[in-house]
């Protein structure tokens, strides 16, 4: 998924989670030869070789319900969260490799080819239609939350409650470690006095472009893309968002990130989780600033 996942367990046993995360380490590769879009003959890149066919097409049970979930929220935000966007990613990976502003009639013709409308889920028929030709999808907004989350509920299920997942910054995190009143978490926010947050029992994410960046004609571009523009979004942000959901931080991140305080109740609504915060911080002319929302 093109980051590291690192697993924390707190157990007296350690043959025995050694063994167990092991375990779930296999099962994070097989879940990677599903989802990843970088992988020629993953699950996702023999699927979207057969798009526009609109054929009913096969697919795994965790595919299925990454693709319900990123197509929910694709829906429920008009957009501006696209499981479809691949296009754009290819354009905008290209860019950030050879360090150049993408040609604007290749982001154009990209953009015709992301609609999460022409993305059909059958779950009845455990399947999908892909409607338009050339269709490319690109799970990178949702897929390493879902699987941080899931690596978690594995570990918990096998009598190992003390876990934290990191997957590349999306944490997913079970009970604290005993005697501790939670897992200490250090947001990378631009806070010169942060000082720890204490979870358990939770999910957070954090998404912006703080290494991850195209500079162009005095412009700053992010790796996080506007499915609806096409374009990186220019205004920086960094927005941690912590729900009881690793898919749902980890794609919820995304859309703070794309639309700012105006994805706020687009959140509520997707999460419906009384847990649900959300931090974002911009940068202005006066420096960065701090909005904080809870529905707590």
């Amino acid at each position: 998924m093109g980051t590291t996942f690192r697993v924390v367990v707190i157990s007296p046993d350690s043959v025995r989670a050694a063994e167990e995360v092991s375990a779930v380490f296999r099962w994070l590769d097989s879940l990677n030869q599903s989802l990843s879009d970088y992988l020629p003959h993953s699950e996702l890149s023999e699927l979207m070789r057969r798009s526009g066919s609109r054929q009913l097409l096969s697919v795994s049970d965790q595919l299925l319900e990454v693709l319900q979930e990123a197509r929910a929220i694709a829906e429920a935000s008009s957009g501006a969260f696209d499981p479809t966007i691949g296009p754009l990613s290819q354009v905008w990976r290209r860019a950030f490799r050879r360090a150049e502003f993408p040609e604007f009639d290749r982001v154009a013709e990209a953009r015709t080819r992301v609609d999460f409308n022409a993305l059909v889920l059958v779950p009845d028929s455990q399947g999908i239609r892909l409607l338009m030709d050339h269709m490319q999808l690109d799970l990178g907004g949702i897929a390493k939350g879902y699987a941080a989350q899931q690596m978690l509920d594995r570990l918990m299920a096998r009598g190992f409650p003390h876990v934290l997942v990191d997957a590349g910054g999306d944490l997913a995190i079970g009970f604290p470690p005993p005697g501790k009143p939670g897992w200490a978490v250090l947001p990378l926010w631009p806070d010169d006095n942060l000082e720890p947050i204490y979870v358990s029992n939770t999910a957070i994410a954090t998404s912006g472009d703080s290494f991850q960046y195209l500079e162009w004609e005095g412009q700053r571009y992010s790796h996080i893309i506007d499915p609806r523009s096409g374009y990186g979004v220019s205004k920086q942000r960094l927005v941690t968002v912590q729900t009881s959901s690793g898919s749902q931080a980890d794609a919820l991140a995304s859309l703070v990130n794309v639309l700012g305080g105006d994805a706020f109740p687009i959140a509520e609504r997707i999460a419906g989780d009384e847990d649900l915060q959300i931090w974002l911080w911009e940068n202005t002319p006066k420096g960065w600033i701090l909005v904080e929302f809870s529905n707590m």
